[in-house]
């Protein structure tokens, strides 16, 4: 089957336009998720009981993540180590990632069983190490989600943030990608799709723009998402007014009309 089309966009431009990853300052809603993850107890490494934040940068806090990520042991590590990876992803996430940490009725969703929750994310973790061991398929990401996302506030785009630090941090040979509601809108416009294809259907198409653009496909991913952040909101293909760069616009009119006649 021949691979999804992309936007065509400047993707080494791009890549160097999402906050997330940058080197030079700590995003601001990176800055809202430290300090609503915080309440856990396990973010010591990057902010301290004064609610000083530790770290400059985002490239820090994914640094941070990697490294712990490299350390842990399935069997060895603690649930409060685990625990901690998990908070620093969400945190990384910024607001999008609080749901796990506000209080809906009762107690927050990631006090109410430590042990139960700390479990099921070691579970989800199982699946991710054992594709070092073979071919990636849509099945395990399927179950890996699933497993995520039975964490309660977690939902399945977000969850794929963390496929993508684990599989970082592992050194698997093919980075998973975020495949959130920006990306699906994206690769549907491109496509003229009237639903979103799977996870590996997008894994392959990053692939394949990697290519031909000459950059790895979470490169890709990260490229697509400051393009959209730049033009779209989150839930749709509509131009924001107040978009501050005005590169690739015609392929962002492009996508508009096309969500338009939708």
């Amino acid at each position: 089957m021949e691979a999804l089309s992309l936007p065509q966009i400047d993707y080494d431009f791009w890549k160097e336009k999402n906050s997330y990853y940058s080197s030079k300052k700590l995003d601001n809603q990176t800055i809202r998720g430290i300090k609503t993850a915080q309440k856990t107890g396990l973010l010591n490494s990057v902010i301290d009981d004064d609610g000083n934040i530790l770290i400059k940068s985002n490239a820090d806090l994914i640094e941070i993540i990697v490294e712990k990520i490299k350390n842990f042991d399935l069997v060895k590590s603690s649930n409060n180590e685990l625990l901690e990876i998990f908070d620093l992803i969400q945190a990384w996430g910024g607001s999008t990632g609080r749901a796990p940490y506000v209080r809906p009725k009762g107690d927050e969703w990631r006090f109410r069983n430590i042990e139960e929750y700390a479990n099921t994310y070691r579970e989800a973790i199982k699946v991710i190490i054992n594709l070092k061991s073979k071919p990636l398929d849509d099945a395990s990401i399927k179950k890996v989600v699933e497993l995520i996302c039975r964490l309660d506030g977690v939902a399945g785009p977000f969850a794929t943030k963390h496929l993508l630090f684990w599989s970082t941090g592992l050194n698997l040979e093919i980075k998973l990608p975020i495949y959130d509601s920006k990306m699906k809108l994206l690769i549907r416009g491109a496509n003229k799709l009237s639903s979103a294809p799977n996870y590996t259907e997008f894994k392959k198409a990053l692939e394949h723009q990697g290519r031909q653009s000459n950059i790895g496909s979470e490169i890709i991913e990260r490229a697509l998402f400051a393009f959209s952040k730049n033009y779209f909101p989150n839930e749709e293909l509509e131009i924001v007014k107040n978009y501050s760069l005005n590169k690739d616009i015609e392929v962002a009119e492009s996508l508009s009309k096309w969500w338009k006649s939708t």
